[in-house]
């Protein structure tokens, strides 16, 4: 509501910080938390707003919390949450006049821009339609079987798509209850015991764990343990990266009491959100064909060769997707003169290119074989890193291990 009076399309950029949104003409508004903590450069953040008004490039500013100085907070342009929400309470046609403007929203109306991350390029602006949003976060919900009931924790960052559809879109459309931690906390591996004991008092029956979770558990399996703590988990998912079987079964070894504990392994993209998926417990681990993951119900996949051209099953090329939720760049948000910027085409029939190889297994699934970009040239064939450190890592022995090209001149 708060948002629908200044009449914003909400933009997420990437970590704690305005810097993106400089290159954004003409945008609508940023939403800042201003509060000294220590995860935020709380006076970076504000020299920054402050830099994005004197360049008139700003609606409107709208403040979390209010630690900024008299100079910010006098600004004609810059509002804070409680008095957008005290202007509702104040007028008793603001509920109305809210609820007309939404009247006129359309589904395919763009709901809001998510930035990538910018880590094989320069970020990208990603537009969602309301329409691809929702259904994105409903794919989501049918995939990891969340209901109203589910008490879902998740350490993500809100300004990802993962925080923005499993999290908070969740939360809105099937009224789930969210758990949340700091982000960056949760890479520290002292709040491990913070984060178990979180679960339990909170009842958590659904969580997102990151790799680096799952090893801090592994190595502190006995002292978890020791806590008999009422944990009361059924579905876990894991992505982001390729986790070896290895690690799943000792994350399962810890609760073995809990029959019923399943994890999905996912895949996805702040352009397609959710597109497969692998499911997992005790019963398969010894003879799980780890990367063969199943479409989610509502995505097309082709896989495709260099010339766009469909291959058939068994070969590998890059992956494509389609569907209801997939989005696309829009480089109409960013200076035309944008330094690093990557101009991208729409692909016919509202397929994207994922930049990722697989292979078609079978009907309905795909197996996953790392990035286009790190694929290595072996006399001829393209051999993916992923698919011989997935073979390495069979072995009891390896812990991890980690593949990449040696130039040969014979090969």
């Amino acid at each position: 509501m708060a948002l629908n009076r200044i009449g914003a399309v909400m933009i997420a950029s990437p970590k704690n910080s305005t810097t993106a949104m400089c290159d954004v003409p003409d945008l609508a508004c940023i939403i800042p938390r201003v509060n000294p903590s220590n995860f935020i450069d709380n006076d970076k953040v504000v020299n920054e707003i402050k830099e994005v008004l004197n360049q008139k490039m700003l609606k409107a500013v709208v403040l979390v919390d209010s630690d900024a100085d008299e100079q910010l907070l006098g600004h004609f342009k810059v509002h804070t949450l409680e008095r957008l929400y005290g202007i509702g309470k104040e007028n008793p046609e603001s509920a109305a006049n809210v609820r007309n403007a939404e009247a006129k929203v359309q589904m395919d109306d763009p709901c809001l821009v998510i930035f990538t991350s910018g880590s094989t390029s320069r970020s990208k602006p990603i537009e969602y339609t309301h329409s691809a949003y929702v259904n994105g976060v409903l794919a989501n919900i049918n995939c990891l079987r969340l209901s109203k009931d589910s008490i879902f924790f998740f350490d993500t960052v809100f300004d990802w798509v993962t925080g923005i559809s499993f999290c908070i879109g969740s939360c809105i459309v099937q009224g789930l209850t969210y758990v949340a931690f700091p982000a960056k906390a949760g890479l520290d591996s002292n709040h491990l015991f913070t984060i178990v004991r979180i679960m339990a008092e909170e009842s958590v029956t659904d969580a997102n764990f990151r790799k680096h979770h799952l090893h801090n558990m592994a190595a502190n399996k006995d002292e978890i343990q020791a806590m008999n703590l009422d944990i009361k988990l059924q579905r876990v998912s894991i992505g982001g990266e390729p986790t070896p079987p290895f690690l799943i079964k000792s994350f399962l070894e810890i609760w073995p009491n809990i029959s019923l504990l399943h994890v999905y392994a996912l895949y996805g993209s702040t352009e397609a959100n959710l597109c497969l998926s692998q499911k997992i417990n005790n019963d398969i681990l010894d003879c799980l064909d780890n990367g063969a993951m199943d479409v989610v119900p509502g995505m097309e996949v082709k896989i495709v060769n260099k010339k766009g051209q469909l291959l058939p099953i068994g070969e590998a090329g890059e992956i494509c997707v389609r569907s209801a939720w997939v989005s696309f760049c829009n480089w109409d948000y960013m200076n035309p003169d944008l330094e690093g910027r990557v101009d991208t085409i729409k692909k016919p029939n509202g397929w994207h290119s994922s930049k990722d190889v697989g292979v078609v297994v079978n009907q309905n699934c795909i197996r996953l074989l790392g990035r286009l970009d790190f694929m290595m040239k072996v006399a001829g064939d393209s051999i993916p890193p992923a698919l011989v450190e997935s073979k390495l890592q069979e072995h009891p022995d390896v812990k991890k291990v980690c593949v990449v090209g040696v130039p040969d001149d014979r090969l």
